[in-house]
């Protein structure tokens, strides 16, 4: 997890994540353990674990150690047992803070833990920071109003009161005391000022990409599939939940098979059985089963292999409120490895694209996106120059290089301050 800093030492701060350990989150593993500890900052990690048995505190390196919850395992009972686990963690935050010498504290999408993280840092008189990189309080409320989710009334209600509860006690109590805010994106940014939290103390840090890991992988041999061999090949990297509709994308590529016949489509990740059972059979009824090929769960240097011989790159994100403010990881990733882009017009893609020239931002319907993709398979040369502009632009502005020296400006401000 850890990288040796290459600046003298700052000093420690806590950070609470929701994450089971070991993380895989870039965000979280490329962004902290390298970038922020490349800029001599030490980090004790408050993390999740599902292991019965082991040790509860991992020293990483010098710069990194890492206090765990106790927990359940995942047989029968187990998530029980893991709730309470976490519940019980979290209190022990208290006592991490009040009993540690950190320079600060920092938690991430988890409000009980933030509440008694504020707490905590008030007595020891350090500053406190929230990040918020996605709004999770928000998913319960979403669960509880979305028809197409097969749940009982009383879960219904318990997701909706859960979800008032939480958005009560993180935009009331703990945004307005912080002392610093990151967010995902700037409509994010938009979002809670619009309700109120104060603008000079938040920070929009979207999703970046590693490029000398890129760099890295980009060296490898790569390994040649033969069901793209030849092909024309759309791509979609990411998780496919019944809840992103990815059946989406079967019928945009129906439309692109009347213009181009040797046109495929490939869905690299990964879904819940029950999810990929169901997108199966809608390829299976939708006549598209031999134009579409699933990879399963693969590395991810080895998911960038396919993102390399890809036409044209995809990013649907539904137009829901709850993913508004959201900064897709994929979207950089394609523009990274010098691929064309046709994404939805959701506030972060579409700044993406419009500022970088890389691809399309259309609405998010079939018909929109199927013109769009038509549009670069017909001119291959202006598809790649606008893979290159892309690839630039990342380099420039979302490496997670210049995101860690972006982060480490504020918390050097906030000691000063």
């Amino acid at each position: 997890m850890s990288l040796e800093s290459e600046k003298p030492p700052r000093g420690r701060f806590l950070h609470s994540v929701r994450d089971v350990y070991p993380p895989f989150r870039v965000d979280l593993t490329v962004l902290f353990s390298k970038e922020i500890i490349r800029h001599g900052w030490s980090i004790d990690w408050h993390m999740r674990n599902e292991a019965k048995s082991g040790p509860y505190t991992h020293v990483v390196s010098p710069q990194e150690r890492v206090f765990l919850s106790r927990g359940g395992g995942k047989e029968k009972n187990g998530s029980i047992i893991n709730n309470i686990n976490f519940v019980a963690h979290d209190i022990r935050l208290v006592f991490l803070i009040l009993k540690g010498n950190y320079t600060f504290v920092q938690v991430m999408d988890d409000t009980l833990a933030a509440v008694l993280g504020l707490f905590s840092a008030r007595i020891k008189g350090l500053p406190f920071i929230y990040w918020m990189s996605f709004p999770f309080c928000m998913v319960d409320v979403d669960k509880a109003t979305d028809k197409d989710l097969e749940i009982s009334s009383f879960h219904r209600l318990a997701y909706f009161l859960r979800g008032k509860l939480c958005s009560a006690v993180l935009y009331r109590l703990v945004l307005p005391r912080a002392n610093h805010i990151f967010v995902q994106s700037e409509q994010m940014k938009r979002d809670l000022a619009a309700i109120g939290i104060a603008e000079e103390k938040m920070t929009a840090v979207p999703m970046g990409i590693d490029l000398e890991m890129l760099t890295i992988s980009g060296n490898k041999q790569d390994v040649i599939d033969p069901r793209v061999h030849g092909k024309r090949m759309l791509l979609y990297l990411g998780t496919m939940p019944r809840a992103r509709r990815i059946e989406f994308l079967v019928d945009v590529l129906a439309l692109v098979v009347d213009r181009f016949e040797n046109v495929i489509l490939v869905l690299v990740g990964d879904a819940p059985p029950s999810d990929m059972a169901y997108l199966r059979r809608y390829v299976e009824l939708s006549g598209m089963k031999d134009r579409v090929v699933f990879t399963g769960f693969i590395p991810r240097e080895r998911a960038w292999d396919y993102v390399r011989r890809a036409d044209v790159c995809l990013s649907p994100f539904r137009p829901i409120p709850i993913l508004n403010s959201t900064s897709p990881t994929k979207i950089v990733e394609y523009m990274a490895l010098g691929r064309p882009v046709v994404a939805n017009n959701t506030p972060d893609q579409d700044s993406l694209l419009r500022e970088s020239g890389a691809g399309y931002s259309v609405p998010y319907t079939e018909r929109d996106f199927a013109e769009a993709v038509i549009g670069l398979l017909e001119d291959p040369v202006r598809a790649e120059e606008m893979g290159k502009r892309g690839q630039a632009y990342i380099q420039k502005t979302r490496s997670y290089r210049v995101i860690g020296d972006k982060v480490n400006e504020v918390y050097e401000s906030l000691i000063r301050k």
